[in-house]
Protein backbone atom coordinates (compact mmCIF):
# COMPACT_ATOMS: atom_id res chain seq x y z
CA UNK A 1 0.00 0.00 0.00
CA UNK A 2 1.16 3.58 -0.62
CA UNK A 3 3.23 5.05 2.19
CA UNK A 4 5.43 8.11 2.52
CA UNK A 5 8.54 8.30 0.37
CA UNK A 6 11.75 7.50 2.18
CA UNK A 7 13.80 10.13 0.32
CA UNK A 8 14.17 13.63 1.84
CA UNK A 9 11.80 16.28 0.50
CA UNK A 10 11.66 20.04 0.83
CA UNK A 11 8.66 21.51 2.60
CA UNK A 12 7.22 23.03 -0.56
CA UNK A 13 7.36 19.69 -2.37
CA UNK A 14 5.97 17.69 0.54
CA UNK A 15 2.88 15.89 -0.75
CA UNK A 16 0.04 16.34 1.71
CA UNK A 17 -3.33 14.61 1.40
CA UNK A 18 -5.88 16.52 3.46
CA UNK A 19 -9.09 14.82 4.64
CA UNK A 20 -11.59 17.54 5.52
CA UNK A 21 -14.31 17.67 8.16
CA UNK A 22 -17.99 16.76 8.04
CA UNK A 23 -19.52 20.05 6.90
CA UNK A 24 -16.37 21.29 5.21
CA UNK A 25 -14.59 20.57 1.94
CA UNK A 26 -11.81 21.83 -0.33
CA UNK A 27 -11.14 25.51 0.24
CA UNK A 28 -11.64 25.51 4.01
CA UNK A 29 -9.30 27.26 6.45
CA UNK A 30 -6.93 24.35 6.98
CA UNK A 31 -6.92 23.45 3.30
CA UNK A 32 -5.99 27.03 2.31
CA UNK A 33 -3.27 27.12 4.95
CA UNK A 34 -1.78 23.82 3.79
CA UNK A 35 -1.96 24.93 0.14
CA UNK A 36 0.23 27.90 1.05
CA UNK A 37 3.00 25.64 2.36
CA UNK A 38 2.85 22.27 0.61
CA UNK A 39 1.81 20.32 -2.46
CA UNK A 40 -1.73 19.49 -1.35
CA UNK A 41 -4.57 17.31 -2.59
CA UNK A 42 -7.93 17.65 -0.83
CA UNK A 43 -10.47 15.15 -2.22
CA UNK A 44 -14.05 16.38 -1.86
CA UNK A 45 -15.88 13.73 0.15
CA UNK A 46 -19.24 15.43 -0.52
CA UNK A 47 -20.19 14.74 3.08
CA UNK A 48 -22.73 16.40 5.37
CA UNK A 49 -25.34 15.30 7.85
CA UNK A 50 -28.36 16.99 6.31
CA UNK A 51 -27.49 18.82 3.10
CA UNK A 52 -29.11 17.08 0.15
CA UNK A 53 -26.75 18.93 -2.19
CA UNK A 54 -23.90 16.75 -0.92
CA UNK A 55 -23.95 13.42 -2.74
CA UNK A 56 -22.68 11.45 0.28
CA UNK A 57 -24.71 13.21 2.96
CA UNK A 58 -26.29 10.99 5.58
CA UNK A 59 -29.81 12.20 4.77
CA UNK A 60 -29.28 11.64 1.05
CA UNK A 61 -28.02 8.13 1.73
CA UNK A 62 -31.06 7.52 3.95
CA UNK A 63 -33.33 8.37 1.03
CA UNK A 64 -31.57 5.70 -1.05
CA UNK A 65 -32.00 2.91 1.51
CA UNK A 66 -34.50 0.10 0.74
CA UNK A 67 -35.78 0.53 4.30
CA UNK A 68 -36.82 4.13 3.59
CA UNK A 69 -38.22 3.30 0.15
CA UNK A 70 -40.29 0.52 1.71
CA UNK A 71 -41.57 2.94 4.36
CA UNK A 72 -42.49 5.50 1.69
CA UNK A 73 -44.31 2.89 -0.40
CA UNK A 74 -46.17 1.62 2.66
CA UNK A 75 -47.13 5.17 3.62
CA UNK A 76 -48.56 5.82 0.16
CA UNK A 77 -50.58 2.60 0.10
CA UNK A 78 -51.84 3.11 3.64
CA UNK A 79 -53.13 6.58 2.74
CA UNK A 80 -55.63 5.16 0.28
CA UNK A 81 -56.81 2.57 2.81
CA UNK A 82 -57.20 5.12 5.60
CA UNK A 83 -59.18 7.49 3.38
CA UNK A 84 -61.66 4.69 2.63
CA UNK A 85 -61.96 3.61 6.27
CA UNK A 86 -61.87 6.88 8.18
CA UNK A 87 -63.17 9.55 5.81
CA UNK A 88 -62.80 13.03 7.41
CA UNK A 89 -60.29 11.76 9.97
CA UNK A 90 -58.13 10.13 7.30
CA UNK A 91 -55.24 12.62 7.33
CA UNK A 92 -55.06 12.66 11.13
CA UNK A 93 -55.06 8.86 11.43
CA UNK A 94 -52.63 8.49 8.53
CA UNK A 95 -50.14 11.00 9.94
CA UNK A 96 -50.09 9.14 13.27
CA UNK A 97 -49.53 5.79 11.56
CA UNK A 98 -46.76 7.16 9.35
CA UNK A 99 -45.04 8.89 12.30
CA UNK A 100 -45.11 5.70 14.37
CA UNK A 101 -43.71 3.68 11.47
CA UNK A 102 -40.94 6.23 10.89
CA UNK A 103 -40.04 6.19 14.59
CA UNK A 104 -39.67 2.40 14.44
CA UNK A 105 -37.34 2.40 11.44
CA UNK A 106 -35.41 5.59 12.26
CA UNK A 107 -32.49 4.08 14.19
CA UNK A 108 -31.72 1.27 11.77
CA UNK A 109 -32.23 3.68 8.86
CA UNK A 110 -29.81 6.18 10.36
CA UNK A 111 -27.20 3.47 10.92
CA UNK A 112 -27.52 2.16 7.36
CA UNK A 113 -27.23 5.67 5.92
CA UNK A 114 -24.26 6.64 8.10
CA UNK A 115 -22.49 3.39 7.27
CA UNK A 116 -22.98 4.09 3.57
CA UNK A 117 -21.57 7.61 4.01
CA UNK A 118 -18.52 6.24 5.82
CA UNK A 119 -17.84 3.62 3.15
CA UNK A 120 -18.22 6.12 0.31
CA UNK A 121 -15.74 8.47 2.00
CA UNK A 122 -13.27 5.65 2.62
CA UNK A 123 -13.49 4.69 -1.06
CA UNK A 124 -12.81 8.30 -2.14
CA UNK A 125 -9.75 8.53 0.09
CA UNK A 126 -8.47 5.09 -0.90
CA UNK A 127 -8.46 6.16 -4.56
CA UNK A 128 -6.71 9.41 -3.66
CA UNK A 129 -4.03 7.61 -1.63
CA UNK A 130 -3.41 5.15 -4.45
CA UNK A 131 -3.17 7.85 -7.11
CA UNK A 132 -1.47 10.69 -5.21
CA UNK A 133 0.88 8.65 -3.00
CA UNK A 134 1.15 11.28 -0.25
CA UNK A 135 4.16 11.85 1.97
CA UNK A 136 1.81 12.61 4.85
CA UNK A 137 -1.94 12.59 5.48
CA UNK A 138 -3.50 15.39 7.53
CA UNK A 139 -7.07 14.74 8.63
CA UNK A 140 -9.54 16.77 10.66
CA UNK A 141 -12.62 15.67 12.64
CA UNK A 142 -14.72 13.47 10.29
CA UNK A 143 -11.72 13.18 7.99
CA UNK A 144 -9.62 11.98 10.94
CA UNK A 145 -12.15 9.21 11.59
CA UNK A 146 -11.95 8.18 7.93
CA UNK A 147 -8.14 8.27 8.13
CA UNK A 148 -8.17 5.95 11.15
CA UNK A 149 -10.39 3.51 9.25
CA UNK A 150 -7.97 3.66 6.31
CA UNK A 151 -5.06 2.97 8.66
CA UNK A 152 -6.86 0.04 10.31
CA UNK A 153 -7.70 -1.51 6.94
CA UNK A 154 -4.13 -1.16 5.66
CA UNK A 155 -5.16 1.34 2.98
CA UNK A 156 -2.61 3.79 4.36
CA UNK A 157 0.24 3.23 6.81
CA UNK A 158 2.37 6.32 6.26
CA UNK A 159 2.78 9.44 8.41
CA UNK A 160 -0.58 10.64 9.71
CA UNK A 161 -1.60 13.83 11.55
CA UNK A 162 -5.06 13.54 13.12
CA UNK A 163 -6.88 16.63 14.39
CA UNK A 164 -9.71 15.95 16.87
CA UNK A 165 -10.98 12.65 15.38
CA UNK A 166 -14.70 11.93 15.78
CA UNK A 167 -14.27 8.17 15.45
CA UNK A 168 -16.05 7.21 18.66
CA UNK A 169 -19.00 9.52 17.95
CA UNK A 170 -19.40 7.96 14.50
CA UNK A 171 -19.31 4.43 15.87
CA UNK A 172 -21.70 5.34 18.66
CA UNK A 173 -24.22 6.46 16.03
CA UNK A 174 -23.59 3.17 14.24
CA UNK A 175 -24.76 1.32 17.34
CA UNK A 176 -21.42 0.69 19.04
CA UNK A 177 -22.79 1.30 22.55
CA UNK A 178 -20.02 -0.55 24.41
CA UNK A 179 -17.21 0.80 22.22
CA UNK A 180 -15.93 -2.60 21.15
CA UNK A 181 -16.17 -1.90 17.42
CA UNK A 182 -14.01 1.22 17.43
CA UNK A 183 -11.57 -0.42 19.86
CA UNK A 184 -11.26 -3.45 17.60
CA UNK A 185 -10.72 -1.12 14.65
CA UNK A 186 -7.95 0.82 16.40
CA UNK A 187 -6.42 -2.42 17.60
CA UNK A 188 -5.86 -3.42 13.96
CA UNK A 189 -3.61 -0.42 13.28
CA UNK A 190 -0.08 -1.76 12.91
CA UNK A 191 2.62 -0.72 15.37
CA UNK A 192 4.58 0.87 12.52
CA UNK A 193 1.59 2.93 11.37
CA UNK A 194 0.88 3.95 14.98
CA UNK A 195 4.48 5.13 15.40
CA UNK A 196 4.04 7.40 12.38
CA UNK A 197 0.83 8.93 13.72
CA UNK A 198 0.17 11.96 15.93
CA UNK A 199 -3.21 13.01 17.35
CA UNK A 200 -3.68 16.68 18.23
CA UNK A 201 -6.74 17.60 20.30
CA UNK A 202 -7.83 20.71 22.19
CA UNK A 203 -8.82 20.36 25.84
CA UNK A 204 -11.73 22.80 25.35
CA UNK A 205 -13.27 20.84 22.46
CA UNK A 206 -17.05 20.86 23.05
CA UNK A 207 -17.80 18.67 20.03
CA UNK A 208 -15.50 15.75 20.80
CA UNK A 209 -14.12 15.54 24.34
CA UNK A 210 -10.36 15.12 24.50
CA UNK A 211 -10.96 11.90 26.46
CA UNK A 212 -12.00 10.30 23.15
CA UNK A 213 -8.55 10.90 21.67
CA UNK A 214 -6.88 9.74 24.87
CA UNK A 215 -8.75 6.45 24.55
CA UNK A 216 -7.82 6.07 20.87
CA UNK A 217 -4.19 6.83 21.65
CA UNK A 218 -4.14 4.24 24.41
CA UNK A 219 -5.80 1.48 22.39
CA UNK A 220 -3.75 2.04 19.22
CA UNK A 221 -0.45 3.08 20.80
CA UNK A 222 -0.53 6.50 19.13
CA UNK A 223 1.08 9.67 20.46
CA UNK A 224 -1.37 12.34 21.65
CA UNK A 225 -0.66 16.05 21.99
CA UNK A 226 -3.26 18.07 23.93
CA UNK A 227 -3.57 21.78 23.07
CA UNK A 228 -4.50 23.84 26.17
CA UNK A 229 -7.54 25.98 25.40
CA UNK A 230 -7.98 24.43 21.95
CA UNK A 231 -11.51 24.07 20.53
CA UNK A 232 -12.74 21.52 17.99
CA UNK A 233 -11.58 23.36 14.87
CA UNK A 234 -8.14 24.16 16.35
CA UNK A 235 -7.95 26.98 13.79
CA UNK A 236 -7.07 29.63 16.35
CA UNK A 237 -4.28 27.41 17.69
CA UNK A 238 -2.81 25.93 14.51
CA UNK A 239 -3.75 28.25 11.64
CA UNK A 240 -4.47 31.79 12.91
CA UNK A 241 -2.28 33.84 15.22
CA UNK A 242 -3.59 34.41 18.74
CA UNK A 243 -3.79 38.14 18.04
CA UNK A 244 -5.74 37.64 14.82
CA UNK A 245 -2.95 39.16 12.72
CA UNK A 246 -2.46 36.56 10.04
CA UNK A 247 -1.16 33.00 10.27
CA UNK A 248 0.96 31.16 12.77
CA UNK A 249 3.31 28.28 12.01
CA UNK A 250 2.13 25.45 14.24
CA UNK A 251 0.20 23.36 11.72
CA UNK A 252 3.09 23.52 9.26
CA UNK A 253 5.49 22.45 12.00
CA UNK A 254 3.29 19.52 12.97
CA UNK A 255 3.03 18.37 9.34
CA UNK A 256 6.79 18.52 8.83
CA UNK A 257 7.47 16.71 12.12
CA UNK A 258 4.99 13.92 11.37
CA UNK A 259 6.26 13.58 7.80
CA UNK A 260 9.76 12.98 9.19
CA UNK A 261 8.47 9.83 10.88
CA UNK A 262 8.23 8.15 7.51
Amino acid sequence: MPNSNSSPVTHASLKVLFMHGLESGPGGSKDRYLQDHFDVLTPDMQISLYRLSKSNSVVRNALRRPLFLGWAAGASISLACVIILYGPLAWFVWSILVAVALAVIWKPLERQALSASVERCVAIQARAIEGYRPDVVVASSWGAAIALICAARGIYSGPLLLLAPVLQLVYDRLGDADGQRWKNLCGRISAEAARRTLIVHGDQDETVHVAHSRAIAEVAGIELLVIPGGDHSLNSDLVNSAEGRGLNDRLRQFVVEVASRG
